[in-house]
């Protein structure tokens, strides 16, 4: 930190040492009590002591002195007589376990380890050899995480070799639920040890007297080396301090002795328990002999070694920060206090460590004095002391020892993570704490939905918001979102008093909270709120009227505070409307709201257009509501985040509103051909469709402006007007002011231009009615099916956005909705059985198609087990079908058969059923198209598609499960009602049978089967695909875009040097293709006049911005082709 500038240079994270702890701690945790039963106050000595902070206002600091409201709080601890593993670094330290040799405590020599160190920067004579040239130039260029990381990993996954140092054996390490280190030395070696001499005796007891014979634990050195050369083993030359050398001799022979303690233990077990105590001192024997090596491979050692004696003492916890009172207060109900569940965790701490203490006061004491003070110790020791069944105190105490540190374990684990804090297996009817309360770590504080930083910190319940069920609303528009009236009372925004609104905001007063529209609450210039009273009573209105009269405005030279009334939330205020899961942008967006005065509205209201873009729909959805509190924030919404600017998703520059189902019909059904209207008819069409125009207007306070409307189509008998000229006066009127009206050519998608005319598409193509063609905002040609009004890219919608900006787009949706509401109240729509019927010639066809299917299952047989018709008999079907069926995994032969029946049976079937459909529809049904309302709902896209009408009225088809037929039972039958290896198409889940005419109880089953594989696949695809965004957001989400064309993270790291590697905008760059460049030749006079600068004339325009801002090489060819095209035509 630079302390001259007050500024924070660097920021690092490191651990306190047990002396650290010491240090910041003001009172040792002995008492595991935590209130006093008769005060409720907290007890002296326990996790709620007066000198760690106050419980409540009453009291003063134990320590400091101070009020509830002035005390920071104080850090306890609390103190282990003996050393426990840090449950942060047990995975480290267990990978560091093995990698070690327990003979001569250096790290094991394996390949690239000192390639490794080499590139990591270690001097020559502290590498374990000579490094590998092949190692060398494979790890060439390897940034250094990674190769400490390979370092660990080539260390961890050696094989149980003897020591090439020492010759010291293996030993196989394991550990149980991160709470104790189980070991056992590898089988075999000692005999590959053994000399000519020794006499062969069985492997248990030969291994046993070999190594507690030789000398050391056979810790001396290979090849009959001298002592000093076996001291230079385990003491480096750097230690020259004599006391510090003996220090460190002693440590190397207390591990000596612990590994030989080890050894008997492992003589009856066959493992041996490695005990915190035991592991950290050969970690301290491993820090003094690889210092170097491991600071390079573990970095956080080099600087936990400037602030502990041994660096490896990080793995161990001496000692425990306790964290003060006042961030565990307790909770106080019906007047007695109750623990904090982070208290309860270190009162289990506390209880465990004060048994753990007794139990080495007593082994001590044993040592020291006999039996003196013995009866007391056991007497108030834990129940470990009792339960054990081994006989005689200091065993009994010994075995307890070793109980109480793996229950001390647990619960130091369960400090940190609840999960690691099981009891060990078979000890939880000797500890009795089998049945405790799992409590909640560290971890379980932090971490998944109901964690510190996801509940209460990346969202948390705020005010000003509303929350309800959403309803469908058609006549709203679809910018508005409908606020029922009992919202509307409570939200509320603040209004500043001025001149201007003095009248209006006093009437406000005066009705106040319960009168619409009113306001709740008022703000003083001396920063008091003043909260209206309630009621119609004469009294209340009295004092509103009083408070009405107060308000005055600031005069033209006051720089002052003015009022501020929190008035109700009106018609015309911006909502910020959101969705939950929040996966996109779009899941927020800004609406208008209109007020629903309905007296029983509680729910929220929404047009059905922007249900794609929350991914809502209306089955009980809920949505929240915000409304933001200030005028700049309103005016952001309003520009910015408003449902218009969000017409494009940013993914793709795809649309994400359009309209759907009922409107599509209605509009389909309004431009088609031989629609006709009169005056009266076409004149109240034009107001519903131009209402929007007209509110907008009448909002922004300028006049309403002229509407255009046009001549009639057919003039005698009767003045007529078409439902396209309905849609083009729609098209005109929306156009700003100043800017010509739009062409565009838009090739239909999604109706087939023959099933209009009857005809081939050859010949009808040059009258379709399918091609939307619009000519100065005329629509001459086409109908306006989900392609053009749905949330397709390309369509006029789209178009229309693309010429004319977001409000025009937002003005055409709405104005189609209306005409399509009003359509539908004298133009309805329905769907009926005779629409699904067949004709009697197609169904007698589709029967007899259907009947021939039943061989179609021999002649697939034949083909996969290549059988001639000759060798297809009943018998010889079912023995290979079985052989097939049982075949074993190693029988490729036999199981490929099986996968090559599957697949001509699925590929004949697929031949015959599409046959069979595409004789019935459309030309076998009973109404034909466009009459019937089930194929015209199917291809102009306003709800299904044609497999659901072919499982209507033809058959549903083939049944599949993961891709494949319906697999086979035991017994060789897809259900009990079939023979065994039925080979025909319907034992194998092809049902020919409708809707329409019900199912029988098998092919039943098989849909069934069907539906609820598609159901468990969208459940399991849900939820990982939702995981893998929210990773990829919280990993991407501090990237930005930079004023000099670069992304870069937080750290100012280049991501891409420019966006998307081409730096184009993907919302403006949705008509960078043929189909746009066409819109943009046939409109551009719009965009020239849109677009160019007001500084400078069109010549000059076009020059700047051919010189300045040529066209990328592909999209110049694809203009220029573009450009020859139309030549040719003209």
């Amino acid at each position: 930190m630079n302390c001259s500038e007050g500024l924070i240079e660097s920021l690092g994270f490191r651990f306190y040492s047990a002396d650290e702890v010491r240090s910041l701690s003001v009172r040792q945790i002995t008492n595991e009590l935590v209130f006093d039963k008769l005060t409720g106050r907290g007890v002296d000595g326990g996790l709620h002591d007066v000198s760690l902070g106050l419980n409540s206002e009453k009291d003063l600091c134990g320590h400091c002195g101070l009020d509830f409201f002035s005390c920071p709080g104080h850090f306890g601890h609390i103190e282990f007589a003996k050393p426990v593993f840090s449950p942060l670094f047990f995975d480290l330290l267990y990978k560091l376990m093995k990698s070690f040799c327990f003979g001569c405590f250096r790290l094991y020599t394996v390949d690239y380890l000192a390639a490794v160190l080499h590139y990591l920067g270690a001097p020559t004579h502290t590498l374990p050899g000579k490094p590998k040239p092949t190692d060398l130039s494979e790890l060439e260029g390897v940034i250094p995480s990674e190769l400490r990381a390979l370092g660990l990993r080539v260390l961890v996954s050696r094989p149980r070799t003897p020591c090439k140092l020492c010759c010291s054996r293996a030993w196989i390490l394991r550990h149980v639920n991160k709470q104790q280190l189980l070991l056992r030395p590898v089988s075999g070696n000692a005999r590959q040890r053994s000399t000519k001499n020794e006499v062969a005796q069985p492997e248990d007891d030969e291994e046993v007297t070999m190594l507690l014979e030789t000398k050391d634990c056979r810790l001396d050195p290979p090849c009959s080396a001298s002592a000093d050369e076996a001291r230079n083993l385990f003491v480096d030359t750097a230690f020259v301090n004599k006391e510090l050398e003996a220090e460190q001799s002693t440590l190397l022979d207390s591990a000596r002795s612990d590994i030989k303690n080890m050894l008997r233990s492992c003589c009856g077990s066959k493992e041996a328990c490695l005990l915190p105590e035991t592991a950290q001192r050969m970690l301290r024997c491993l820090w003094i002999n690889e210092s170097v090596s491991l600071s390079l491979l573990i970095p956080m050692l080099c600087s936990a070694a400037r602030h502990h004696k041994y660096a490896t003492d990080i793995f161990f916890l001496d000692t425990v920060l306790i964290s003060p009172s006042l961030c565990r207060l307790p909770r106080y109900v019906g007047g007695l206090a109750y623990e904090h569940p982070e208290t309860a965790v270190y009162s289990r701490v506390v209880k465990r460590a004060q048994c753990l203490s007794q139990i080495v006061e007593y082994i001590s004491q044993q040592s020291a004095s006999g039996n003196s003070n013995a009866g007391r110790l056991v007497s108030t020791a834990t129940s470990e002391l009792s339960t054990l069944d081994e006989t005689g105190p200091v065993v009994r105490a010994k075995g307890a020892l070793k109980l109480a540190s793996l229950l001390l374990q647990a619960a130091v684990n369960g400090l940190f993570d609840s999960n690691a804090a099981a009891v060990p297996t078979g000890l939880e009817s000797k500890s009795g704490v089998g049945t405790a309360v799992r409590l909640p770590g560290l971890r379980q504080r932090l971490e998944k939905k109901e964690g510190l930083f996801r509940m209460h910190i990346m969202g948390k319940r705020v005010n000003y918001a509303c929350r309800s069920v959403i309803s469908p609303d058609p006549n709203l528009d679809v910018t508005e979102v409908g606020v029922p009236l009992f919202f509307a009372r409570k939200l509320t925004f603040p209004v500043p008093v001025t001149p201007f609104n003095l009248n209006r905001l006093r009437q406000l007063v005066i009705n106040g909270p319960d009168k619409y529209p009113g306001a709740r609450s008022l703000q003083t210039p001396d920063g008091r709120l003043l909260v209206l009273p309630s009621g119609t009573s004469s009294q209340s209105e009295r004092r509103r009227a009083v408070i009405a009269r107060r308000l005055a405005p600031l005069s033209a030279d006051s720089t002052g505070v003015p009022y501020v009334v929190h008035r109700h939330l009106t018609e015309g205020d911006m909502l910020l409307m959101n969705r939950q899961p929040t996966l996109h942008k779009p899941s927020m967006q800004a609406h208008r709201v209109r007020i629903i005065y309905s007296s029983g509205a509680k729910t929220l209201r929404m047009h059905y257009s922007n249900c794609r873009a929350y991914n809502a729909d209306f089955d009980g959805d809920e949505m929240n509501g915000h409304l933001v509190q200030n005028y700049a924030a309103q005016a952001e919404l309003e520009l910015l985040a408003s449902v218009s600017h969000h017409y494009l998703v940013p993914k793709d520059g795809s649309p994400l509103a359009g309209l759907i189902q009922d409107h599509v019909i209605a509009a389909v059904k309004l431009t088609m051909r031989d629609r006709f209207f009169d005056h009266e008819d076409y004149m109240d069409l034009v107001y519903q469709s131009v209402r929007s125009v007209f509110n907008v207007a009448r909002r922004s306070g300028s006049g309403p402006p002229d509407l255009i409307t046009l001549p009639p189509a057919i003039l005698w008998p009767r003045r007529m007007w078409t439902g396209k000229q309905v849609i083009s006066t729609l098209l005109m009127n929306l156009t700003p002011a100043g800017l010509p009206f739009l062409n565009a050519t838009l090739r239909g998608r999604r109706t087939k231009i023959e099933l209009w005319s009857g005809a081939s598409p050859g010949e009808a193509a040059p009258l379709n009615d399918v091609d939307v063609v619009v000519c100065d905002g005329y629509l001459a040609s086409g109908m306006l099916d989900k392609a053009h009004i749905g949330s397709s890219t390309g369509g006029l919608v789209h178009c229309v956005y693309e010429a004319y900006g977001p409000e025009a787009a937002a003005h055409l949706l709405n104005g189609i909705n209306l005409l399509a509401n009003q359509l539908l109240k004298f133009t309805a729509f329905t769907m009926g059985i005779k629409d699904m019927l067949l004709s009697a010639d197609a169904d007698a066809d589709r029967k007899r198609r259907f009947e021939n299917l039943k061989d179609l299952g021999l002649c697939a047989f034949a083909d996969a087990f290549e059988l001639t018709p000759e060798q297809l008999s009943e018998d010889v079907v079912h023995k290979l079908y079985r052989q097939a069926h049982f075949a074993p995994s190693t029988d490729q032969t036999l199981r490929k058969r099986m996968a090559q029946l599957d697949l001509a049976i699925k590929n004949r079937l697929k031949r015959a059923q599409d046959a069979v459909c595409d004789s019935a529809i459309p030309n076998g049904l009973y109404v034909g198209f466009p009459e019937n309302n089930l194929q015209l709902m199917v291809h102009v896209g306003a709800k299904g598609g044609m497999v659901n009408a072919q499982q209507m009225s033809v058959a549903l088809g083939q049944i599949e499960l993961e891709g494949r037929r319906v697999p086979l039972m035991l017994s060789g039958r897809s259900l009990p009602s079939f023979p065994p290896y039925d080979v025909r198409p319907r034992a194998g889940g092809m049902c020919t049978h409708r809707f329409l005419t019900s199912l029988p109880p098998q092919e039943l089953f098989f849909h069934s089967m069907a539906g609820r594989d598609g159901l468990v696949d969208t459940a399991v695809k849900t939820s990982r695909s939702g995981y893998l965004q929210r990773s990829a957001i919280k990993h991407l989400e501090d990237l930005s875009i930079q004023y000099d064309g670069t992304v870069r993270d937080a750290g100012k790291n280049v991501i891409q040097f420019r966006y998307g590697d081409d730096g184009v905008d993907v919302c403006q760059s949705s008509f960078i293709q043929q189909a746009g460049l066409n819109l943009f030749a046939d409109n551009a006079a719009l965009f020239n006049h849109r677009w160019r600068s007001s500084l400078l004339t069109e010549d000059q325009s076009r020059v700047d911005v051919v010189e300045q801002c040529p066209l990328p090489r592909p999209l110049q060819m694809l203009a220029d082709q573009v450009g020859l095209q139309r030549q040719m035509v003209r």
